[in-house]
């Protein structure tokens, strides 16, 4: 995968729940110092990534992840997870938990892309995880 951290661009993989659309892609902008955010959306993503159950969606969202990072030449990921999530109903330190598995399977997939993850709060404050 040719890439490189000159692009003006990064690529997210958020939840498809319009409430946090806008506040991810703002606060990658702000993260990456960047103009334009590629978005990947789905239904829980966190959840999919990190139970690992559903291959074929996984591929699915992989393959966007892939087409991105290499149309756009960047190596700057991250994936979004929030606490007033409909999809997964779980704890938020369950969602924490998933959050954090999805960017280790994410950086075991990506190993020379920046990968992160975004919480949102329940006021949509957002915050960076790393592990």
């Amino acid at each position: 995968m040719k890439t490189n951290n000159n692009s003006d661009y990064g690529t997210i993989v958020n939840c498809l729940d319009g409430t946090i659309q806008l506040p991810a892609i703002d606060f990658a902008k702000k993260l990456w110092k960047v103009n334009r955010i590629d978005v990947i959306t789905d239904a829980a993503p966190e959840k999919i990534l990190s139970e690992t159950k559903d291959q074929k969606t996984i591929e699915r969202i992989c393959q966007n992840i892939e087409a991105s990072l290499c149309d756009q030449h960047t190596k700057r990921l991250a994936i979004v997870s929030h606490s007033s999530c409909d999809i997964n109903k779980v704890s938020d330190k369950n969602k924490k938990e998933m959050l954090s598995k999805a960017i280790s399977y994410l950086k075991a997939r990506y190993i020379n892309i920046e990968v992160v993850g975004i919480w949102f709060d329940g006021n949509i404050k957002a915050t960076k995880i790393e592990i």
